[in-house]
């Protein structure tokens, strides 16, 4: 019993190092977030289903303002503070009874509500964030980990651990375990939001200053050139980002771009502005004909819709396709068909054209960030990056 015991506390020291060093790392992704840069790299951007950044930028990433995982440092530097406070033995082959609040039921109920949490932030990232940190689903494990080895320490079950605690709930605040848990853990939480908010203010000013150096050998288009009010957007109209993207629903590349853009749209929300104008290819029926379902669509309020099941079924976009695309969507697929052959749709994909060509492009996709033009289906990684040294610069 007693080297079970003693094997057990050095687990749960052990899944506790390894959740401080994960958590280090994630408040490193944390920092790379805020300031702009490209989050993780290797298995943090293995594909567009595992990857950090969804995580790193989402609002589950903080608790009133502090990053989550800088509550992870703090928490596991408290566990094995918990793990150093000495217990007594019965004998050599038999331990002592524990007691609820002695180190060993702290430790299990702290993994046991970490696990909750875990649990939690799990469903979040598959439902929500349609995405799965690597780095987090190691420190669930960690978790896990943590609360087998703790009830292995204690001796019970952790739901039977809980509820002795629940019963004596009082002994809670007569616990010097408790206390030296608390101590460590506010000391190790102020240690780590400090380091990450030097971080943080380092890198800042760093790329602040490497985006007003970039900005200066760029041309900055006069937003009269490249938007309009009849384009159809997402987002406020008083985003501090704006970005503007001349498309055209037959190219692949464009269709890379559309798909980048609504991770965009879901990693910054009122921070940016998306908007769509059409630039398909002189004498290419499909492509102008999808132009002016699109401009159709927005006229019925579902321009966004029709745009991502377009691109999705994309090359097929002969009449047929495009009316069967519409109704899957909820669109008045006749009223639909009558305005793809008006004149009007017609005038306001030329009047994109025009522009398009006024602005010298040459190819699709190109999209103007902030009035900066940038060619090409840039990958989001990247994207990101030039948004997050926008927002940084203002």
């Amino acid at each position: 019993m007693q080297t079970t015991k003693v094997m057990a506390r050095f687990a749960v020291a052990l899944a506790s190092l390894g959740g401080i060093m994960t958590g280090w790392y994630l408040s490193v992704l944390h920092v790379q977030a805020q300031v702009g840069n490209q989050v993780g790299g290797g298995l943090c951007n293995l594909d567009g289903f595992v990857n950090c950044g969804s995580a790193a930028h989402s609002s589950y990433a903080a608790i009133f303002g502090v990053p989550i995982a800088s509550l992870g440092i703090a928490f596991y530097a408290g566990a094995i503070c918990l793990t150093l406070i000495p217990t007594k033995a019965v004998s050599d082959k038999q331990a002592a009874p524990e007691v609820p609040w002695s180190p060993a039921g702290i430790t299990t109920t702290l993994f046991f509500v970490s696990c909750l949490y875990s649990a939690f932030l799990l469903v979040i990232s598959l439902s929500v964030l349609k995405t799965l940190c690597p780095f987090c689903t190691v420190m669930y494990g960690l978790n896990a980990i943590g609360l087998a080895a703790g009830a292995m320490w204690y001796g019970k079950l952790p739901h039977k651990v809980v509820a002795e605690q629940l019963r004596q709930f009082k002994g809670l605040f007569k616990s010097g375990s408790a206390l030296a848990f608390v101590v460590v853990f506010c000391a190790a939480l102020l240690l780590a939001v400090n380091l990450v908010k030097a971080d943080l203010g380092i890198e800042s000013a760093e790329l602040a200053r490497q985006a007003k150096k970039q900005a200066a050998h760029e041309q900055v288009f006069a937003e009269s050139t490249y938007r309009a009010a009849h384009a159809p957007g997402k987002g406020p109209a008083t985003a501090p980002v704006v970005l503007v993207e001349f498309s055209n629903f037959p190219c692949p590349h464009c269709g890379e771009l559309a798909n980048t853009l609504k991770q965009v749209a879901e990693a910054f929300g009122d921070q940016v502005r998306i908007e769509f104008r059409h630039f398909p290819l002189p004498g290419q029926e499909d492509g102008q004909r999808a132009a002016r379902a699109g401009v159709c669509a927005n006229q019925q309020g579902k321009f966004w819709e029709l745009h991502d099941r377009m691109f999705a079924g994309a090359p097929a976009l002969a009449q047929a396709d495009i009316l069967r695309y519409a109704s899957e969507v909820g669109l008045d697929a006749d009223a639909l068909a009558q305005c793809i052959d008006d004149d009007l749709a017609a005038r306001i994909v030329r009047a994109d054209v025009l522009a398009g060509s006024t602005l010298e492009i040459r190819g699709t996709p190109t999209f103007f960030l902030n009035g900066r033009r940038v060619a090409g289906a840039m990958a989001y990684g990247e994207l990101e990056s030039r948004i997050r040294a926008e927002l940084a610069a203002r």
